[in-house]
């Protein structure tokens, strides 16, 4: 079964690498946006500012839907693989290293730890129960355990950022790719209904809300 889900996520991983190789606009305009967009929203913002105005709203969905990162499929893979595979697909490369360094880190360290303690700090554990320690039996033992929990701490850490990371990112690059396309009043309406009471009578307000 396990083996089975790394598999599912391994390959929704690819898919969202190479999803975006084919175009889905036919105007040259579209098509330099898309083009843009795979290099890189952040780093094209400007350009892709002053080409927005020239795309008709059916390219702009187009693009939307095509270059918009799932959180759910980030975050499952930060889960279940790690070492920043979630944010690394969704172009998050921060996010991806610091998961990344982290999990390592900790692993080394706490594998590292592990094996200093059996090579030398097992023997002297066994002369802690016994009652007849050596001299640096203690600080042996202390900084194998020191160094198992401080592995253990930074690679838990790194995949609970990770998870994090991986629902925050991709909603905050939707925004930031939805505000480029449409502009910040471009958002699609709210439109809700409320009941008010006048004197008159009982009536229906419509809000709109950008």
């Amino acid at each position: 079964m396990k083996r089975a889900i790394c598999i599912i996520l391994i390959l929704l991983c690819a898919c969202s690498l190479f999803a975006r190789d084919r175009h889905v606009t036919s105007s040259v305009e579209g098509r330099h946006a898309e083009d843009l967009l795979q290099d890189g929203l952040y780093e094209n913002r400007e350009e892709l500012l002053s080409i927005t105005p020239l795309l008709t709203p059916q390219e702009r969905t187009l693009l939307f839907n095509n270059a918009k990162v799932s959180p759910i499929a980030a975050t499952l893979e930060n889960t279940f693989l790690g070492l920043g595979i979630g944010s690394f697909s969704v172009g998050d490369t921060t996010g991806g290293l610091i998961q990344l360094g982290c999990e390592l880190g900790g692993a080394v360290l706490g594998a590292a730890s592990l094996g200093y303690f059996l090579s030398y700090g097992f023997v002297g554990f066994i002369e802690i129960i016994s009652g007849n320690p050596s001299e640096d039996t203690g600080t042996i033992v202390e900084a194998s355990a020191v160094g198992m929990l401080i592995g253990a701490g930074a690679f838990i850490g790194g995949r609970i950022y990770g998870i994090v990371r991986g629902i925050k990112y991709p909603n905050q690059y939707n925004r930031d790719l939805q505000d480029t396309l449409y502009g910040t009043s471009g958002k699609e309406p709210h439109i809700s209904l409320s009941p008010i009471l006048n004197p008159s009578g009982i009536g229906i307000g419509v809000g709109v809300k950008f």
